[in-house]
Formats: C-alpha cells, sequence, structure tokens
C-alpha cells in the first residue's frame, strides 16, 4: 500500500476519534448544562450593531435564537429614537 494511503488512513482514524469524542463529551454535559448554554449579548456589541444598520421604525429585524429578546428590544428603542 502506498504511503499516501497509510497517512490518509491515520489521520481518517484521528479525525473520528476526535468526533467520537466530541459526542461522548457532549452526551456528558447535556444533563449537567439542560441544552446549550445562554450567552447574553453585551450591551456594547448591540449598540454597536444599530449604529452600523440603518434602521428605521417599520423595518423588520429577526434574531434566530434571540433567548432574553435583548437585541430586539434595542432595536425597536433605537428604531423610535430615530424617527423622533
Amino acid at each position: 500500500m502506498p504511503t499516501w494511503a497509510y497517512i490518509f488512513l491515520i489521520m481518517a482514524g484521528m479525525l473520528f476519534s476526535l468526533k467520537l469524542l466530541y459526542v461522548v463529551a457532549a452526551g456528558e454535559a447535556l444533563p449537567v448544562t439542560g441544552g446549550a448554554p445562554f450567552v447574553a449579548t453585551s450591551r456594547d456589541m448591540i449598540q454597536t450593531f444599530l449604529n452600523a444598520v440603518s434602521m428605521n421604525r417599520w423595518d423588520i429585524l429577526v434574531d434566530l435564537g434571540c433567548g432574553d429578546a435583548r437585541v430586539p428590544r434595542a432595536a425597536r428603542r433605537h428604531a423610535n429614537q430615530r424617527t423622533r
């Protein structure tokens, strides 16, 4: 068998092992965390985003996986301040 085939098989085995380790670790962490962890977006990051995007009161903002709806509420306040 050529050398490149051995290298490929070793690399594929290592990648498979890492993926298997990830699946096992995620399975162990799921009962502890109860699902995906909640990470709040900082106010500075939200303000930077809103200043960079030109939105008015009638534009639609879709925030997938918004958690506590911090971004849509800030966007509503930001749009209302711009129209005044």
